[in-house]
């Protein structure tokens, strides 16, 4: 702290991890230090890399800040509120420079060896340390998995997971349909799983940093703003291969390189990246392409099922319930258009304040009706006295057949100051029994129970206090069988 030195630190790992994590091999304790800060890589003997990890502070080497970038003796580098001073030594037994840390963090200075030339992790476990490469998730394994395996060195205790089977093997026909697709795992080296893609249906898969990339790399790394993993070929995928890119293709029990691929011919020009070739997946095939350090691991297989994909309805099922919908709907509209008996209409429910009622009981208009030849007054004769004569026809008889002989006469009720008494031309009853009730409210006042004429009007009206049928004369008003008649003589 201060100008005084907080400790040395000698490492010799090919991939040094730098972060709070406490499996870093470089841990610094510091709050604006990310968990996994940066990474140090040796890929040659003068070829030394520091890669940021995407962390908040970032990565400052000698003032600049940087994504990636070769590291030499006596560079500083800040990460957070920590200066590091970066010494290389020769072998791993040289010893390390002082470490100045003036910042309130702790300081400390990696000094790497040049191990060969390959591409390495910088998520994983020291290689060196005595961890080997975790299996393949996603390949069919041909024994159990292994149980987790355990590594210890470097400053500090690293634990290493697998993927351990807990049951037997889901039978595919279960959970897999008869559609293609394709699998894109990407990785750092062989070990650490940076991104996983399912590619139902099997599409164009990019990376980079240019528009319409999938997942993003830097276009530093790989050399271009946009590279494919994959393009589709009719119904399936195919795999693209970068110029300088190594890997195989394991299709079945056979593999070959992508050197042997091409030197059979089997591979094709990829119009999507110059230079690049292509290879068309068989069904079931994995292939491998390692370029710029990453490995892309591409996996030709069957689409999985689809679960709660909502409702598929199969409409042919239902056509026998919508007719008989239809038809029921049919015959209910037909019931409710149907009027309704006239018997069975109430006057208690009718409101005088209906426009209906009020129409119904207006009594029709009358028409005049022409008055018979032998009524018109050019022929009747004026001269007075003389002679009568008996109709040709049979006399009619007043009066009611059901009642008994008696002096009693007809009457009709109305008001005894009407001077104009008249008959109804048929009998109000007769009209009940044939049209209702509402077909009486127009006739109904006067011809209850009241003598008819063919030539009387639409409405009884009379002077009497009540009605009767009775005969043409008599002493008093009532019921009387039917005589007397208008066979008189004069």
């Amino acid at each position: 702290k201060g100008d005084e030195l907080e400790r040395t630190e000698t490492l010799t790992q090919d991939i040094i991890k730098v972060g709070k994590l406490p499996s870093s091999h470089l841990r610094i304790e510091d709050d604006n230090v990310s968990r996994m800060h940066a990474v140090i890589e040796v890929t040659g003997p003068d070829e030394i890399f520091i890669i940021d990890l995407g962390s908040a502070a970032g990565t400052i080497v000698n003032g600049k800040k940087v994504n990636k970038t070769q590291l030499q003796s006596g560079d500083e580098v800040v990460l957070g509120d920590t200066r590091v001073v970066v010494e290389i030594g020769g072998a791993p037994a040289q010893e390390a420079a002082p470490v100045a840390a003036p910042a309130p963090a702790a300081s400390a200075a990696p000094v790497a060896s040049a191990p060969a030339p390959t591409a390495a992790n910088p998520f994983a476990t020291n290689a060196g340390a005595g961890g080997g490469a975790l299996p393949n998730p996603f390949a069919a394994p041909a024994q159990a998995a292994p149980a987790p395996q355990q590594s210890i060195g470097g400053a500090g205790g690293d634990v290493r997971y697998g993927i351990a089977a807990s049951g037997p093997p889901v039978n595919p026909s279960e959970v897999e349909s008869s559609e293609s697709a394709a699998e894109v795992v990407i990785m750092w080296g062989d070990m650490s799983v940076l991104h996983v893609e399912h590619l139902s249906p099997p599409r164009n898969f990019y990376v980079g940093e240019g528009a319409g990339t999938d997942y993003l790399l830097e276009s530093s790394v790989l050399g271009t703003q946009r590279m494919p993993v994959v393009v589709q070929t009719g119904g399936g995928a195919a795999v693209v291969v970068p110029e300088g890119a190594e890997g195989e293709v394991t299709v079945g029990d056979q593999t070959m390189s992508w050197a042997d691929l091409k030197a059979g011919g089997k591979l094709q020009p990829a119009s999507e990246m110059q230079g690049a070739m292509m290879y068309p997946l068989p069904a079931g095939a994995v292939a491998k392409v390692r370029y710029k350090g990453f490995t892309f691991m591409t996996k030709s297989t069957s689409a999985g099922r689809k679960v709660g994909a909502g409702m598929d309805i199969e409409w042919k099922r239902y056509i026998w319930t919508a007719v008989s919908v239809a038809v029921h709907g049919a015959m209910l509209l037909m019931f409710y258009f149907l009027p309704p008996r006239p018997a069975s209409l109430s006057l208690d429910l009718l409101s005088a304040d209906s426009r209906l009622v009020e129409y119904l009981m207006e009594p029709p208009e009358t028409q005049e009706e022409e008055t018979p030849e032998w009524l018109q007054e050019d022929q009747l004769d004026d001269n007075e006295g003389g002679t009568g004569k008996r109709h040709r026809d049979e006399e009619g008889a007043m009066g009611e057949e059901a009642s008994e002989k008696t002096n009693n006469r007809y009457a009709i009720e109305g008001p005894q100051d009407n001077q104009d008494p008249q008959m109804a031309r048929e009998q109000a009853r007769e009209q009940a029994a044939t049209v209702g009730a509402i077909g009486v409210l127009a006739a109904m006042t006067g011809s209850w129970n009241s003598p008819t004429s063919p030539y009387g009007a639409d409405q009884a009206m009379g002077n009497d206090p009540m009605s009767a049928i009775g005969a043409l004369m008599g002493d008093q008003i009532g019921s009387n069988f039917g005589f007397g008649g208008l066979g008189l003589r004069g």
